[in-house]
């Protein structure tokens, strides 16, 4: 049996506007206030947040979300990890991972079983899901904390006057470190020293920065729809934002071929640029951007990347991670050998802590008195017309997909056209509003008045599981929905002849018997006036019923 949280949860879907409270104790009149509080918590939490989790996420002291598959949540609280006391099955942790991934416009799925993401609060998320997932969906959210540090705060005096040297002398400066070292504060805390006159340009794989500058461009990596298609990946946006006449490029951190592109950039007039990178040492930041260099041109030698490295890049920070909240910073000086050329580098070790951081009211009340019935005719044509707007709706979702959209942005997309696409209004009202999205499918094809809607669903829930490309599969099955529909129409076009005959079978006694009322009564007086005549009038009358009803009965089926 449901619990009251999930049968709560399926009437507001139904009935969005009403009072959750009083629809709750007509639900479950013995539940105590304290228990109907924590409900309806939990049911406000899975319409408009990520359910039983958001607790942790207003949590100040946790930093890091990690979900395991079925079973306890874990959290990172001042650098340790810790099971918390909320645990998820797998019905709820499969719609906490839907929760998270159509919001922000991605897609996991069989074919793409792991996705990175960002929330709209700033929060870094990643979901891993079979079949790499052995035990369930994995989920980790890495909570963005907005610190508003200088530099000053965590660097000695000697450290802030060379980090701000070289932002004067618009020095290139690489920031480097482990996950979780704090690169991303002291990139936003470097970029905030940066001339309020000069125009910087950002370029992330997933947003991340909070650069605190009057003149920012933000740029955002796009991944691939269903189809394939639609990708903007990390060097295109480098290309693309040297061309937006930057005074500084801000990329989020470097992870493949781009670097390549910036070495590029960098010698050729644009410096000043600021980056991250994944390493343990400046030293080895150094190897690690010479081999994301070669993976963005093969054709290029070992020693000519090093030469445009020792040219470009002119400082490294380094930030490590200490196994103490307490802060702490360093500094000392290194010479690296860079392909025969000697390469000052000054990294900066440093350690950022965790810190805790319209209507007016209806004359008259009124009163619901049924549908109205509607002519066979009228309710023909309106299925007719239902039937006609699907295979549209399918050819219309099929080119938001290869034009890049994701399935849940495509489905919004095609709900939005009022001509072809309200039967899936309702279907993106309750995805919104937290219904799951394979149950909302169903219901719509149960409720659809079209008979090939099952079609429709099922290609939908194959692009929702697997992640297979479905434009081609939604044209193929929009053109079979249009054949059936043309047959359809031809058939009752050569039935038109039979439900015209039955019809006039039908009046044709009752009309020949009217006439001769009216012209010579005394001939069907004895069938009024004489138990015989009754008798073979409602014999008459019996057999006309049971003509029409078999003759329309033979070409029924072509008006369902």
């Amino acid at each position: 049996m449901s619990s009251p949280a999930d049968r709560l949860q399926h009437h507001l879907l139904d009935h969005p506007d009403a009072d959750p409270s009083r629809v709750l104790a007509e639900l479950a009149p013995l539940l105590s206030r304290s228990e109907r509080s924590d409900v309806l918590r939990q049911v406000t939490a899975r319409r408009d947040g990520l359910g039983a989790i958001d607790v942790l996420r207003a949590d100040p002291t946790v930093s890091e979300i990690m979900i395991n598959g079925p079973g306890p949540v874990w959290v990172e609280r001042n650098g340790a990890l810790a099971p918390s006391d909320i645990r998820l099955d797998a019905v709820e942790l499969d719609h906490l991972v839907e929760r998270l991934v159509i919001p922000i416009g991605r897609r996991v799925d069989q074919r793409t079983p792991c996705v990175d993401g960002r929330l709209a609060d700033g929060s870094r998320v990643h979901v891993a899901v079979p079949p790499v997932a052995l035990d369930g969906p994995y989920v980790t959210i890495r909570r963005f904390v907005l610190l508003d540090v200088e530099l000053g705060a965590f660097l000695p005096p000697d450290g802030v006057a060379v980090l701000d040297d070289a932002i004067r002398r618009h020095a290139s400066i690489v920031v480097s470190g482990s996950t979780g070292s704090g690169k991303t504060t002291l990139l936003n805390a470097i970029a905030g020293r940066v001339d309020p006159g000069e125009r910087l340009i950002s370029v992330e794989d997933a947003a991340e920065l909070r650069l605190v500058h009057p003149h920012v461009v933000r740029l955002e990596t796009r991944p691939s729809s269903a189809e394939g298609t639609g990708e903007v990946p990390m060097r295109e946006l480098v290309r693309n934002a040297l061309r937006m006449r930057p005074d500084r490029l801000v990329l989020g951190e470097v992870r493949g071929g781009e670097a390549y592109d910036l070495m590029q950039a960098l010698n050729t007039g644009h410096r000043g640029s600021l980056s991250t990178v994944h390493a343990n040492s400046s030293s080895d930041a150094l190897r690690r951007l010479e081999l994301l260099a070669l993976q963005g041109s093969d054709a290029i030698p070992l020693e000519v990347v090093r030469h445009q490295m020792a040219a470009a890049i002119d400082l490294i920070a380094h930030v490590e991670r200490h196994g103490s909240a307490r802060r702490r910073a360093s500094r000392r000086v290194d010479r690296a050998a860079v392909g025969g050329e000697v390469s000052l580098l000054v990294p900066i070790v440093a350690f950022v802590g965790c810190v805790g951081v319209l209507g007016r009211p209806a004359p008259r009340s009124l009163v619901p008195v049924g549908a109205a019935p509607r002519p066979p005719a009228l309710r023909w044509r309106r299925r007719r017309d239902d039937r006609a707007a699907l295979p549209l709706a399918l050819e219309l979702l099929a080119r938001e997909l290869r034009a890049g959209a994701t399935v849940p942005h495509a489905v919004r997309a095609v709900a939005a056209d009022e001509a072809c696409g309200r039967s899936l209004v309702s279907v993106v009202e309750r995805i919104e509003r937290g219904g799951r999205v394979i149950d909302e499918l169903d219901r719509w094809a149960a409720a659809s008045p079209s008979p090939d809607a099952h079609l429709a669903r099922a290609v939908l829930q194959l692009g929702f599981t697997t992640g297979a490309a479905l434009a081609d599969s939604l044209d193929r099955v929009a053109a079979t929905m249009r054949d059936r529909l043309e047959f359809d129409d031809e058939l009752r076009a050569l039935t038109a002849q039979s439900r015209a005959s039955a019809t006039v079978l039908t009046v044709a006694p009752a009309a020949f018997l009217l006439v001769l009322g009216l012209t010579a009564p005394e001939l069907v007086a004895p069938l009024f006036t004489t138990r015989l005549g009754w008798i073979c009038l409602l014999a008459g009358i019996g057999l006309d019923a049971v003509g029409f009803w078999w003759m329309r009965h033979l070409v029924a089926g072509v008006d369902r």
